[in-house]
């Protein structure tokens, strides 16, 4: 991998992480400052690189977030070389939203075992996290490449 990539360059490469590994981890701090990740499959990046989660408003990670929104995703993915690891993080802040339009605009029936109410579920919340910065290493290399949004 050159060098000689640019932030625009980095987003994209990130992006293909992403796209290629729908499951990530969202961690969040607890009210005692501790760390906590749990795997999470993502419901949607969108091109400005807002990320969305589907969750249970009930959630400890939602009651992470009501007393600290900072949170990271992290992803990783191995080379096809079964060697190398590409990984990158996503810092930003996150909020909870639970109102019609939201729940409309990202409802998949499959959840339907998850919410029984359908998309109307009062226990259904999505987490949008608004970008901040992100981190990537690409193929094992050494560097750490940041990019701030």
């Amino acid at each position: 991998m050159t060098a000689e990539l640019t932030p625009e360059d980095i987003k994209l490469k990130f992006r293909e992480l992403a796209e290629a590994q729908p499951l990530c981890d969202l961690i969040t701090v607890s009210e005692a400052g501790i760390a906590v990740p749990r795997p999470m499959g993502t419901v949607a990046l969108e091109e400005d690189y807002t990320l969305w989660f589907v969750t249970y408003l009930s959630s400890r990670k939602v009651a992470h977030i009501g007393e600290e929104p900072r949170v990271t995703v992290y992803w990783e993915q191995r080379g096809a070389d079964m060697e190398t690891w590409t990984y990158g993080q996503l810092y930003g802040t996150a909020e909870i939203l639970t109102d019609q339009a939201v729940r409309d605009r990202f409802w998949k029936d499959e959840w339907t075992r998850y919410f029984p109410g359908g998309s109307e579920d009062p226990e259904m919340a999505f987490i949008k996290i608004t970008p901040t910065a992100l981190e990537m290493t690409l193929g094992g290399e050494q560097a750490m490449r940041t990019v701030e949004f």
